[in-house]
This record gives structure tokens, C-alpha cells and sequence, in this order.
């Protein structure tokens, strides 16, 4: 138990970044525990999923594997005053493929969305 309470500790000052707290203010200090200690449960809760399906690997390690997977945002103008914005994401790669399916996640979360406004 000692070890488990140690352990996530360290995940809260390393893998999160989560440092001493400055806020002068009781409840805005209360506020940052609490989204830590939020942050420590799901980042645990992914870990633990992954491990049971065999993928033994640190916050950090999938951290940087997953951080080419992104969402893209387009915008750019017309001759005409438009707007034209675009929405979407990076093809996924075999192994953000892997961590997906481990979670029970869809690959591609954000679907290609194009708006088109005009300037006023």
C-alpha cells in the first residue's frame, strides 16, 4: 500500500507536473488538488486498461507516442470577405491504432467538419 501511495506521488509531481501549489486562496488551492488528484485517476485508470491488454508502458512513453496524433484547425479568407474553416485530424498510425483499441476508443474522434461564414 505504502509503495502504491509513493508511486502515485511520483506521477503526480513527474508525469503530471504537478508542483507545490501558490494559490493564497483556499478554494482555488483546493481546485488544483482536486483537478490533480482527477488527472491521477484517469491517467491510472488508462494504464490500468492498457495493461490489461498487455501494453506495459509508462504515462510519459504514450504521452510521446500518441502526440502526432492530432486535430488540425484550417481557417483562411476568400477574395469574396468568407471564411472558410477545416476541421480535422491526423491519420492515426499503427500504434495509436493499438491504444485506441486497447481503450475501446474510436481512431478517428473528430470527423472532417468545413464552416463557411461571412466577415461583417
Amino acid at each position: 500500500m505504502l509503495n502504491s501511495v509513493e508511486s502515485a506521488f511520483r506521477t503526480l509531481k513527474s508525469e503530471l507536473n504537478f508542483r507545490p501549489v501558490y494559490h493564497q486562496i483556499e478554494p482555488r488551492a483546493e481546485s488544483h488538488l482536486f483537478i490533480a488528484v482527477l488527472a491521477y485517476h484517469i491517467v491510472n485508470a488508462i494504464l490500468h486498461r492498457l495493461k490489461e491488454n498487455e501494453i506495459n508502458i509508462s504515462w510519459d512513453t504514450l504521452r510521446t507516442m500518441m502526440e502526432n496524433h492530432e486535430a488540425i484547425l484550417t481557417t483562411m479568407q476568400t477574395k469574396k470577405g468568407y471564411t472558410i474553416s477545416i476541421l480535422d485530424g491526423t491519420e492515426p498510425e499503427d500504434n495509436h491504432k493499438e491504444i485506441y483499441s486497447a481503450l475501446n476508443l474510436t481512431c478517428n474522434p473528430i470527423k472532417r467538419k468545413e464552416t463557411k461564414h461571412k466577415l461583417v
